[in-house]
Formats: C-alpha cells, structure tokens, sequence
C-alpha cells in the first residue's frame, strides 16, 4: 500500500498534478502495489501569517483528487488525501481531508510564533501547547580554548579571549 505525494507549489519532491493520472496508471499495473492516497507538503504555512500560498496549494490538491477520482483509474476504489501538518491541523479544519500528520504539535510545541500568532486572531478562546518532552544531556568533555580559536562546522563561532567550554 502506497501514498504518492503530489506536487503543489513546493517544489522538493511529489509527483506533478498534471502527470498524477498517468502515474497512478503505471503503479496499477505492478503487482503488489496498491495506491491507497495522496498527499502533498506546504511551502510556508507555518512561516507566515499569510496563508494565500496554503490554500493555492489546497486547491491544486483537490484538482489532483479530482481528476484521479475521474480518471476511473482505480475503478470505484476510494483513496485518501492528507495534507496537513501540525500548523495546518491547528488552524485550518478544511485542510484535514481523510487524516492529518501531526508533527511538532504532538509534543506540545507551536510549529512556529507565526502559527500562533494566526491561531490567536482566528480564535477568541482556544487552547494552549504545552511542551510534553525535555531535552536532557551529559557534559561529554570540558577544556580550555585560547583566543582566536574557531569552534564548530563551518567555524560558526570564534572564541575572543581564553575560554572553557564544555561539549554535551
């Protein structure tokens, strides 16, 4: 069983909607393989307060449903659909389709400032995220770096005076 993920403005991976028909007819015809959805990625709706991309997606989503749906390629079968995310399951209910994915948020956490700033203008009274994990650690190595010294990939930091620091 199978999901193929549809492109809809992302541009990183999926089949493009105008080739899903034709897609879907070739994996019909591999023994073994059942196309049981589709699915597709936001671009930016967590990133933003403006959601006008989302929902371009969203239709272009519902365009690719649709012309499988009438394409007859799977016969009476149904199929699911899912696109949302965290940000897109906490504002967005039109988004749900069959299920959501539900990433950071399981973990009590806002998928971005952005995603609540939204959530608070889209509703009076709601609820909160509380954090439901905690990241914890051990102290590795602790040493002295003298001035000058580069730390990190990409030598991200640059130490300006003797330093102790600690690895975790």
């Amino acid at each position: 069983h199978l999901h193929v993920k549809v492109e809809t403005g992302n541009n990183r991976q999926g089949v493009q909607v105008d080739d899903l028909v034709d897609f879907a007819r070739r994996l019909v015809e591999i023994d073994g393989l059942v196309l049981e959805g589709i699915a597709t990625h936001f671009a930016n709706i967590e990133d933003t307060t403006n959601h006008e991309y989302a929902f371009k997606q969203v239709d272009r989503f519902k365009e690719a449903g649709s012309l499988l749906r009438e394409s007859g390629v799977l016969g009476e079968k149904d199929f699911m659909m899912h696109c949302a995310n965290s940000a897109a399951t906490i504002l967005y209910p039109e988004t749900h389709f069959d299920m959501v994915r539900v990433g950071i948020s399981a973990y009590g956490m806002w998928p971005s400032t952005e995603t609540r700033v939204s959530y608070q203008n889209l509703h009076e009274n709601g609820f909160e995220l509380k954090p439901a994990f905690s990241w914890k650690s051990v102290v590795a190595q602790i040493k002295e770096v003298p001035a000058d010294s580069s730390i990190g990939y990409g030598c991200s930091y640059k130490t300006t005076r003797n330093t102790r620091m600690a690895i975790v």
